[in-house]
């Protein structure tokens, strides 16, 4: 309960901030942070019996970003994923490094996304969901774009939903 009324202060202040997020940029093992949130949902995707695939690299790789940002939009993207799922629920996390970015790709088998809503989910206060803000995939493009990262969305309706997203690696 604590952790919902911290991040709707969060939600609250981002909007007062009207798209002056304020991110605190520290060296961080983007890897570790995934793997932190997964492992945040992995009972209840046992409980709901969410198959998963779950390909995340051991492998350190570093970023300058703000832990609690990136990790309110991994939490985000993960919670829209299962509320879209239907039969055979299925949800696969992986990421690829490439150069100096690293990839991050999380899929669902849900009722994917019409066309015409699509290009609606980036406006704030649109909401397909009875109680949703329509802050969240906002507040994520905005906080991913804080990081110097891109974030985009595809889906076909009826079989699946892939949000990639790419933040630039450091050196250290």
């Amino acid at each position: 309960m604590k952790a919902e009324i911290e991040k709707t202060l969060i939600l609250l202040e981002d909007f007062l901030a009207m798209n002056k997020i304020k991110i605190k940029k520290e060296i961080l093992d983007i890897n570790l942070l995934l793997s932190q949130v997964i492992d945040s949902f992995n009972l209840f995707w046992q409980g709901q019996k969410i198959k998963t695939n779950i390909n995340i690299s051991e492998d350190e790789v570093y970023i300058n970003g703000d832990y609690n940002r990136l990790r309110q939009v991994f939490l985000n993207i993960i919670k829209n994923s299962m509320e879209a799922l239907k039969e055979k629920p299925n949800i696969q996390i992986w990421t690829k490094t490439k150069k100096d970015k690293i990839h991050i790709f999380i899929k669902d088998n849900g009722l994917g996304i019409p066309a015409d809503i699509l290009e609606k989910i980036k406006e704030p206060f649109f909401t397909t969901k009875q109680k949703g803000t329509g802050l969240g995939i906002p507040l994520s493009i905005e906080i991913i774009e804080a990081h110097q990262g891109t974030i985009k969305y595809e889906s076909k309706e009826g079989e699946y939903t892939l949000v990639a997203i790419t933040l630039p690696i450091i050196e250290i």
